[in-house]
């Protein structure tokens, strides 16, 4: 049994503004049983999503409609995209929990996190990026490597803002924590904007464009499962 007792750490004199405050709860499990259900689980959806797509594409082969809709890594409200939904608001859910171990600035850093992984819930769902841009997406085209993914290059200028706002929560959750919280944001952003800025050099119905969503998809969720896995380890100190 993973326990959370930030009433504990309330106990403690901070000197400073942000001095820790909380609350109590309780979450089965540990933080390495969550690090491995992650990994196997995007293990799974991908090679599920593999072994439906390789027959069709590469071989023309038939297979049901409906069971290659339901395990579409590259679609919304799908077995995969309502899993990487779920695991990114519990990741929320879990930043948010450490951040009651602290006031002020400390707190507002841990709720801003929270905050951006519930956006990104949304629009892993329901691809809130994808249907906001899709108008201006038929109008440029800046070519390779980006093509229509031209919202790569501001995304990443955001993601790297975002990454200054929060410099000072990786104090917060402690070296060990910290190192793995950036080597799972690194994972994610590999995915999330690296393999899909190349997405635009396949064809829509190829091998190569499979291969790169299983690799976006699947670095996005296991990026996310070691950041889960770096918080649950601060909650469980």
């Amino acid at each position: 049994m993973l326990v959370v007792d930030t009433r504990a750490v309330a106990m403690q004199r901070d000197r400073s503004q942000d001095a820790p405050s909380g609350i109590g709860l309780r979450i089965p499990g540990t933080p390495r049983a969550y690090l491995w259900f992650g990994i196997a689980t995007a293990v799974v959806l991908t090679a599920v999503y593999l072994g439906i797509e390789i027959p069709i594409r590469g071989y023309g082969m038939s297979v049901d409609p409906t069971l290659r809709r339901l395990f579409d890594l590259d679609a919304e409200a799908t077995v995969p995209a309502y899993y990487s939904g779920a695991q990114l608001l519990v990741t929320a859910i879990a930043f948010a929990t450490v951040g009651t171990q602290w006031t002020g600035a400390r707190r507002r850093d841990f709720n801003i996190a929270a905050v951006a992984l519930v956006l990104a819930s949304l629009d892993e769902i329901v691809s809130l990026h994808e249907e906001i841009t899709t108008p201006l997406s038929r109008a440029f085209d800046f070519g390779r490597p980006f093509g229509h993914s031209w919202w790569i290059i501001p995304g990443f200028f955001l993601a790297a803002a975002l990454a200054w706002v929060l410099r000072n929560l990786l104090r917060s959750l402690g070296q060990k924590s910290a190192r793995l919280v950036v080597v799972g944001t690194a994972v994610f952003f590999f995915g999330a904007l690296g393999l899909e800025s190349i997405s635009s050099w396949f064809d829509a119905h190829s091998l190569r464009l499979m291969t790169e969503i299983a690799g976006e998809e699947s670095a996005e969720m296991i990026g996310v499962t070691i950041v889960l896995y770096a918080v649950l380890l601060k909650i469980a100190e």
